[in-house]
């Protein structure tokens, strides 16, 4: 374990989204106790000569924010050397230990280990040769000959890691696999099925538009839980796309946003991306610098050419990740300050409006044809909703 500068660690893009409250929760007990568990992070790949040495954060998002909310400036960590996919997996592996995720969290995240495990040990794949569902693959990494020492499959191995059966593994992968990305994202509102096994299970086994039907019988009442909205018997209508929050309008009739609340997680939240900001744009400087002296090498006789175009053009991906992450990160914030700095309801509205109206005209390619749908749906049903207002 090392003490290093956290203005040195860089953040990649991670799976479990960052929670406020338990950084400023985190934050207390730090003061009063100090770190327990110190962060890891491996180190990233050379940096120009004048630079000092850069970290990949692995695990502990929460306690490096925790750190940075005190004003430290420096955080104990663990440095291991690993490569990006395995980094992942630690960081997939941390969470599944640790964090509180629900069941359909959970299955993603096992839905993205076994992704990257299989990048990782590629002879434990289906289909390839020694690979299957028989619990062990039969072939070394290197080769297709027998291995005196397999690597196990990613069901065995995850079951044994988690301590759980491997049918346990097989149905969270399942869950995440064959329950639409749009039904995953409205059903995170609903922890009634969002963290029961069985109601994940019945939707994973729907067509997607008998999902979107599903999840909208227990959303309106007509139904309360996914399995007995199955019994109907009745089939979804083609282009069925569900709501993911409650409705804005009726929310702000009835006065039931806590609009301080989400003033004060806006500004938390703005802190924390400004100082991810920075760190990106840290990196990109010293990526350029990178670039800069690669470039400054192509006359250099000793070095093949290829490989250094090669080693150049990744850096250049990686100078451009970096700076898809501050655009990305700028966006967000300007988001949230908007909403911050709107003072009344009617502004937070015409707001939201606003950039729906921007986005659809600015690229609409980037939507697809259910999604119009649904918008269209949507603004119909509230002009008849303002409509009915109005004659109040």
């Amino acid at each position: 374990m090392k003490t290093i500068p956290i203005a040195n660690i860089v953040i990649n893009l991670r799976l479990r989204l960052l929670q406020p409250e338990s950084v400023r929760s985190l934050a207390e007990s730090i003061k009063e106790i100090d770190l327990i568990n110190p962060i890891t992070v491996a180190p990233v790949p050379e940096y120009p000569a004048q630079t000092e040495p850069q970290f990949a954060l692995i695990a502990g998002l929460h306690r490096l924010e925790a750190f940075k909310m005190l004003g430290r400036t420096e955080i104990p960590a663990t440095v291991i050397t690993a490569t990006r996919a395995e980094q992942r997996l630690m960081e997939i592996d941390e969470n599944l230990e640790r964090a509180e995720l629900t069941n359909m969290e959970r299955a993603e995240h096992l839905a993205e280990r076994k992704r990257l495990y299989e990048e990782i040990y590629p002879e434990t794949k289906d289909g390839a040769c020694g690979g299957g569902k028989n619990g062990v693959g039969t072939r070394s990494k290197t080769g297709f000959v027998k291995s005196t020492n397999p690597v196990p499959s990613f069901v065995n191995a995850t079951a044994q890691k988690l301590n759980c059966s491997e049918s346990t593994i097989q149905k969270a992968v399942r869950r995440a696999t064959q329950i639409t990305p749009e039904i995953k994202e409205i059903i995170r509102d609903i922890p009634a099925i969002a963290n029961r096994t069985k109601e994940l299970d019945a939707l994973a086994s729907m067509t997607p538009a008998e999902q979107a039907q599903a999840v909208e019988a227990v959303k309106t009442g007509k139904s309360t839980n996914i399995r007995s909205s199955t019994r109907s018997g009745k089939r979804a209508e083609p282009n069925v796309v569900m709501t993911t929050k409650p409705d804005p309008v009726e929310q702000l009739l009835s006065g039931k946003i806590d609009w301080e609340g989400k003033a004060k997680h806006a500004e938390d939240l703005v802190k924390i991306q400004e100082g991810h900001i920075l760190t990106y744009k840290r990196e990109i400087v010293k990526l350029k610098g990178k670039i800069k002296e690669l470039e400054s090498r192509i006359s250099e006789p000793a070095l093949p050419p290829a490989s250094l175009m090669a080693e150049i053009e990744e850096w250049k991906r990686r100078a451009l990740e970096a700076e898809e992450q501050c655009i990305n990160l700028d966006h967000r914030i300007n988001g949230m300050e908007q909403s911050i700095s709107h003072g009344d309801r009617g502004a937070a509205l015409r707001s939201m409006l606003d950039e729906l109206e921007t986005n659809l005209t600015a690229d609409p390619g980037e939507f697809f044809t259910d999604t119009l749908n649904f918008f269209e749906n949507r603004f119909m049903d509230l002009v008849v909703l303002i409509k009915n207002i109005k004659r109040r």
